[in-house]
């Protein structure tokens, strides 16, 4: 008797505990599709406000959400070319990927800058109507204006590319404060920008207050002031100038305490210059130069202490004639001696493709110890994106990865071609660029290249 009550018991012990797992099992079932409700695993992001190449791109991580920002660049309005000293920011939860709106504002500042160094404090803060930029004549220039066509404000790519779902671009990209300058330039394009800290350090770019002779002859006025820009504060501060002012250059963060600026153009003519930043100190120096000739519009990445830079273009001196630009088809690889960040060990190294390219981007993944090179052009174009046969130039689609660990290159396609970057940014495990040239000229698309 005693047997079967305990195998009766034993029995309901059982069924009861199936029963606990079984509703275990349910709440985890709810709890999960919870999960994956209010946690998506895709993310649109909207289009630029207004069309936009030769822009600098960065993304900053402060924990809870993906600050995406882009600023200046040249800007192309109905049929109008202009530089612009506009910036940008586009916030995206990390825990729910959702994009947050733009906080209405009614005036912008224009320049609240810090200075360090040996700057004078002379005033450099003010507001201005957002309808405004730097320059006397900011009033004949239509960069703040958003007429665009209704479509083109409703656009934008997906970044796991599915089809794309209508949101407007003013509604979700927030204006900061301008990128100021104590040139009083209107804006810039070709600028560059890197991340360090989790603040942008923006330099150079070519400034003219007209762009209506269109000719691949850069300003010879290089900007020389030298900023960092700080997200929560939205303020910039002025650091110690450039020794040798370049445009058209690479950045590249080293140690968490060292900005590389690798070559660029400087005056008449491209420098093979390094120029070394030390954010501890405010100070310059430079380091081991480049190869051969100097080149700007190139593109390149840094892994641990491996320095690879690719392509651009380079003037080249003839012999009966004046000298020419040509797309220089070159990379070089650079290690960084761990005992003193000046001496960099340059060699020529494999490049992946059968031309060279000007104007692409790359990014550093240092998880995949790799850099992705993409878009970019192969051809020489004006200013306007016209080559010499009058033709809009054609956007690259190939994307070339370089293996640090294993020193090789494997080579792709991405489904979206891009041409006249400066930078390109990975948001949710892809790459995206933020404006760029297409086939139809400058486009104010977001596009992913996975």
């Amino acid at each position: 008797m005693l047997n079967q009550f305990n195998s009766q018991s034993s029995a309901r012990t059982i069924v009861l505990g199936l029963l606990f797992g079984l509703f275990s099992l349910s709440l985890f079932a709810v709890e999960n599709t919870k999960a994956q409700i209010t946690k998506p695993n895709k993310l649109i992001l909207p289009n630029l406000p207004i069309p936009t190449s030769a822009n600098t791109t960065a993304v900053i991580d402060d924990g809870e959400y993906l600050n995406i920002l882009t600023f200046m660049g040249l800007t192309q309005l109905a049929n109008k070319l202009d530089v612009s000293s506009q910036a940008w920011k586009l916030k995206v939860n990390k825990s729910t990927l959702e994009i947050e709106k733009a906080t209405p504002k009614t005036r912008i500042q224009i320049a609240e800058v810090t200075i360090l160094g040996n700057k004078s404090s002379n005033s450099l803060t003010r507001d201005k109507d957002s309808s405004n930029s730097h320059s006397a004549d900011s009033a004949n220039t239509d960069l703040t204006k958003n007429d665009l066509t209704k479509n083109d404000l409703t656009k934008n790519e997906l970044i796991d590319g599915h089809s794309p779902v209508e949101k407007s671009s003013n509604e979700f990209w927030q204006e900061i404060t301008a990128v100021p300058t104590e040139q009083k330039q209107k804006g810039r394009f070709a600028a560059s920008s890197v991340v360090l800290e989790n603040k942008v350090y923006i330099l150079g770019g070519y400034s003219t207050n007209t762009v209506a002779q269109p000719k691949l002859n850069p300003n010879k006025q290089n900007i020389t002031d030298f900023y960092n820009y700080d997200f929560a504060s939205d303020t910039y501060q002025q650091l110690a100038d450039m020794p040798v002012p370049v445009d058209d250059t690479l950045m590249l963060a080293y140690q968490d305490r060292y900005i590389y600026v690798i070559s660029g153009w400087h005056k008449d003519g491209a420098v093979n210059l390094v120029q070394v930043f030390d954010t501890l100190k405010n100070e310059w120096f430079q380091a081991s130069p480049l190869l051969g000739n100097g080149r700007f519009g190139h593109a390149g990445g840094i892994i641990d202490n491996q320095i690879l830079v690719c392509d651009g273009m380079e003037r080249v001196a003839q012999v009966a004639s004046s000298a020419v630009m040509k797309i220089k088809q070159s990379c070089i690889l650079g290690e960084i001696s761990p005992f003193d960040p000046t001496k960099i060990s340059w060699v020529d190294w494999v490049h992946p493709g059968e031309k060279g390219k000007f104007r692409m981007a790359a990014f550093s993944d240092v998880d995949q110890a790799s850099i992705t090179f993409v878009g970019g052009a192969e051809q020489q174009y004006d200013v306007n994106g016209e080559t010499s046969n009058g033709k809009l130039v054609e956007p690259n689609s190939e994307i070339w990865v370089y293996h640090a660990n294993k020193r090789s290159w494997s080579i792709k396609e991405s489904s979206n071609a891009i041409a006249d970057l400066k930078t390109i940014i990975k948001v949710n495990n892809s790459l995206i660029t933020i404006g760029g040239r297409d086939k139809t000229g400058i486009t104010n698309g977001v596009l992913s290249h996975n």
